[in-house]
């Protein structure tokens, strides 16, 4: 069972499907592999039930709420069940809703994640779409630097079992990734005169914390650039 059906809930389906069934649970519908369920108190747990904690909030929304109330109900219906927990979510500390993630997962298995990019994630896959569209692209200054994950890497590690904090296996600014994507997909992008911080940028601020625990067994990690290479669109000139 994998409990949010996000970039990463989803990424940990696809990869679980094929050694048997899967059920998804998360707070809104979507298409996924195997069963979906609303998440809720109705949702039961077993004893020797492998569950995947893969829940985010969205951009906009503080995780307080999230991982400071849902996450230790959650928990403590896991613990009274005997189910088998693998928790993942934010690296980093020091922004509201991750603290209460980190307070409320204390002494527990947990894998540790900066921001994720695949298709349809949250940050690198909106600005994509416009860039394709003939867009230009305006961001905030001042924008963190980061060590992107694919998220397929992430569910490897999640499936796995890993623990501690992992990183994607480079370090990117924010205004190489654009300069990136303009590249690969035409395009313009700029800086925006006035922008105020979004809560998920807050977050991103604080996930370039922490070492880089990467299995050694897992092999390879791939690179953001290598992804955009495979994405269907303009091609880079070489």
């Amino acid at each position: 069972m994998v409990l949010g059906g996000g970039l990463l809930g989803a990424a940990i389906a696809r990869q679980l499907a094929p050694q048997g069934p899967v059920v998804v649970c998360s707070r809104n519908p979507r298409s996924h592999p195997g069963l979906w369920r609303r998440l809720d108190d109705t949702v039961e747990f077993s004893a020797g039930q492998k569950v995947f904690i893969a829940l985010g909030p969205a951009p906009a929304e503080s995780g307080v709420q999230l991982w400071g109330e849902l996450l230790p109900r959650l928990l403590e219906r896991l613990d009274r069940a005997g189910s088998t927990v693998q928790i993942c979510g934010p690296a980093g500390g020091g922004e509201p809703g991750i603290d209460h993630f980190v307070r409320v997962t204390a002494g527990r298995r947990v894998l540790r994640l900066p921001p994720l990019f695949g298709k349809e994630d949250m940050v690198i896959w909106p600005i994509i779409r416009r860039l394709r569209e003939g867009e230009g692209v305006r961001v905030r200054r001042g924008l963190p630097a980061t060590f992107p994950l694919w998220v397929e890497d992430a569910a490897r590690a999640a499936i796995a079992g890993g623990q501690g904090t992992v990183r994607g296996p480079d370090r990117w600014e924010a205004a190489e990734i654009l300069d990136l994507l303009v590249l690969r997909f035409g395009g313009s992008w700029g800086f925006r005169l006035f922008a105020l911080r979004t809560a998920g940028e807050r977050r991103m601020e604080t996930q370039v914390q922490g070492e880089d625990d990467w299995p050694d067994r897992l092999g390879e990690r791939l690179s953001l650039e290598s992804w955009l290479d495979h994405l269907p669109g303009s091609r880079r000139a070489r």
